[in-house]
């Protein structure tokens, strides 16, 4: 029956998890995101919608065209025609301000929308990491459960044979059931992260059977992602853009309070006489004009200290994150390491060969080395899922 265990044992390391090749191109997952995502189709129509509005008041006023056809009284008067067409030209128009304005929303739309799809990416990058995640722990967890259930039936067989304890066998069912449950978790978690993948590529089908996560290059320094993060960061270009928008309605505001010119051309006429010629009108912003440019700067200032706080938030979340991630590739790397030279399967089969262990301390042994497995796999996660937010928020 020792014989039996030790089978169990060398064939549960051989067959032990490795990393294999990625059987799906993950940015072929991500590109689907990219092209089926529903929020993401919502967003590019909301942004052209968004953008026309912007130019539908950059243009002048509509000119103005007033017909009147008036009835003397007496009859023998006649009647009277009246014709006034006019046209407004406010300083706002006329010097660009508005088309300016409506430029920098365009661009504070655009932004906008990148700041969304980087939370959406990011979304998708976690559910891949999940995915290939539980891939790894599934085929673990199976290795596990075929060693789980040669051992539980070995001790079966040797105490019908009068060698083993009942106490033994009844922990090598204990230590089964516990390896069963444990897989019909990690199945049940599987499954819903492929889901939420697939919700994420917009339903369409994807396979992602990858069991190993790729490698991640050295970072380099933390200034180099400081300056990427200030150059192209969705956040900070989000921010800047608020600021530039609210600089350009500020000079929107400011020549909003000019008088407006009014040309136009006027006419009344009646049976026997005519009066005809151009109308000058002047339109003066007396009461409305002090409160908007006030309103204008105040928006200003708090723009401003927006794109601040944002570009302060920015910083040191790329300092958070880029020492989580060096942290963490260092813990990784050490756990890969230290798995790869151990020997402890081997060891602790030996022991109960020879009568040094028993029955229970082995089966302890053996759910120690699979938990330090799944604890590796649990660092890697949380390692790809750091460096996917470092590589947002620099805007990558």
């Amino acid at each position: 029956m020792h014989r039996i265990l030790a089978i169990t044992l060398t064939v549960a390391a051989l067959v032990l998890p490795t990393p294999c090749a990625a059987q799906t191109d993950v940015n072929a997952v991500l590109a689907t995101v990219e092209a089926h995502n529903s929020t993401l189709k919502a967003l590019r129509l909301t942004l052209d919608a968004e953008q026309q509005a912007n130019h539908a008041e950059t243009t002048l006023d509509d000119p103005e065209i007033e017909v009147a056809q008036q009835w003397g009284s007496p009859s023998s008067i006649g009647t009277r025609q009246n014709l006034n067409v006019s046209q407004r030209f406010d300083a706002a128009t006329l010097t660009g301000s508005k088309r300016r304005l409506a430029g920098a929303r365009d661009e504070e739309a655009r932004q906008r929308y990148a700041l969304e799809r980087s939370r959406i990416m990011l979304d998708a990058r976690e559910a891949i990491a999940d995915v290939i995640y539980y891939n790894a722990l599934t085929a673990l967890l199976r290795t596990r459960l075929d060693q789980a259930r040669a051992t539980a039936r070995a001790w079966q067989q040797r105490h019908a044979a009068g060698r083993a304890s009942l106490t033994d066998v009844e922990n090598s069912r204990l230590d089964l059931q516990m390896a069963e449950t444990d897989m019909a978790r990690t199945l049940a978690d599987r499954t819903a992260a492929q889901q939420r993948l697939q919700w994420l590529c917009g339903d369409q089908p994807v396979t992602l059977t990858d069991t190993a996560f790729a490698a991640i290059a050295p970072l380099g320094t933390f200034d180099g992602w400081a300056a990427r993060a200030e150059a192209q960061g969705p956040t900070l270009a989000y921010a800047r853009s608020q600021s530039t928008v609210a600089q350009q309605e500020r000079r929107v505001a400011s020549r909003q309070a000019l008088p407006a010119l009014t040309l136009g051309y006027g006419g009344e006429f009646t049976r026997d006489e005519k009066y005809q010629g151009l109308t000058v009108g002047l339109s003066l912003p007396l009461w409305s004009a002090r409160r908007r440019v006030r309103s204008a700067k105040a928006a200003v200032a708090a723009a401003e200290a927006q794109a601040t706080d944002a570009r302060a938030a920015t910083m040191a979340e790329v300092r958070r994150l880029y020492d989580q991630v060096n942290a963490l590739q260092r813990v990784a790397d050490d756990s890969d390491r230290n798995l790869a030279g151990q020997q402890s399967l081997h060891l602790w089969q030996r022991s109960l060969q020879e009568g040094a262990i028993s029955v229970i301390d082995y089966l302890t042994a053996i759910r120690l080395y699979y938990d330090a497995r799944q604890q590796n796999l649990d660092t890697r996660r949380d390692l790809h899922k750091a460096y996917a937010r470092l590589l947002v928020v620099a805007g990558e």
